[in-house]
């Protein structure tokens, strides 16, 4: 399956996009997803950019108390094309973005013992999914960029636990692969 989704990124970056200023922008990027957040999770994605547009598969793995992994398919659409800015002199641009997810969690009270809490409680794993849409800012050091997204994510659980586990599920919709809030930084490379 991998391979068959790299065959077809490749098959639709063949022609290089080339904007009105004459500038040749990236075709295919590799993203490291959060690697200030390695404290609880981490992950790539790989980008295939068409004009204005771009989409990304990505895997996440988080390792907290909701330690798990995530899929995802999002879809970026560039709002201008890049621009110089006066103090970096370097290219940045503005995008949307909205990404359709899904993954499992599982629930792990022992990884909780740094705050008192030695219940021992393990649940899961369970099946999840969602949706998320905002905004980002991409910058771009020739091969090289850094980005940060900022969006509203929904999910839900597709497993059904029962009601004594849906509550300690609750944080995984304000602090873990659910949560409300769609924060992410990436850095890597683009040709």
């Amino acid at each position: 399956m991998p391979i068959l989704l790299l065959a077809i990124f490749v098959h639709q970056s063949a022609h290089a996009w080339v904007d009105q200023y004459g500038k040749r922008h990236y075709r295919i990027a590799l993203n490291l997803t959060n690697p200030v957040g390695l404290i609880s999770k981490g992950g790539a994605a790989l980008e295939q950019r068409s004009g204005r547009n771009s989409q990304l598969v990505s895997y996440t793995k988080y390792w907290g108390v909701y330690a798990g992994t995530q899929y995802g398919y999002e879809l970026q659409h560039f709002l201008i094309p890049g621009y110089r800015s006066r103090f970096y002199g370097k290219p940045r641009e503005f995008f949307l973005y909205v990404k359709g997810f899904v993954g499992d969690a599982s629930y792990d009270s022992k990884k909780l013992a740094v705050i008192g809490d030695n219940s021992k409680i393990f649940i899961g794993p369970n099946a999840y999914a969602g949706v998320v849409g905002g905004f980002g800012k991409r910058y771009n050091y020739n091969h090289f960029f850094i980005s940060w997204k900022l969006g509203l994510k929904y999910s839900l659980l597709i497993d059904n636990p029962p009601t004594e586990d849906k509550n300690l599920y609750r944080l995984f919709f304000a602090t873990g692969p659910g949560s409300i809030v769609d924060l992410n930084f990436h850095f890597g490379i683009q040709l």
